[in-house]
């Protein structure tokens, strides 16, 4: 992600989270009418303004939110309620310290997709495959 797409994400989760996939035509369509009126209004030569460092910080600020969101998902527990990524995070991690579960439920997003266990076909390839 880059650009304003790491800060759109931080709106849009909440937004489907409450309201559903539907309404995020809605917020990208007002979006798209405000960055419009921006342009137009040459608001962008303000941004020669904002020091480097202010920015970095939003940016660094976004990724720390995204990835806050994403440790309930990794430890394989479900989400707490609540609108405190920090709070959430905190315990699911606490939720997996409590009970560890190091398998992954079948078909769940994240799951290996393939064994590293040796199967009896790639058992007959490496037969063939050595010499005689």
């Amino acid at each position: 992600m880059s650009g304003p797409t790491g800060a759109m994400t931080v709106v849009l989760v909440p937004i489907v989270h409450a309201h559903g996939a539907s309404e995020v035509l809605a917020v990208g369509v007002l979006t798209g009418l405000l960055l419009r009126a921006l342009a137009l209004a040459r608001a962008g030569r303000y941004m020669a303004l904002v020091p480097a460092p202010v920015v970095e910080g939003f940016t660094v600020g976004n990724a720390r939110v995204i990835g806050l969101q994403q440790i309930p998902a990794a430890l394989g527990v479900s989400p707490a309620e609540g609108e405190m990524v920090v709070v959430v995070a905190w315990q699911a991690a606490r939720d997996f310290l409590t009970v560890p579960d190091f398998t992954y439920p079948s078909g769940s997003p994240g799951a290996p997709t393939t064994s590293l266990a040796p199967t009896a076909a790639s058992s007959e390839r490496s037969k063939t495959a050595q010499p005689a």
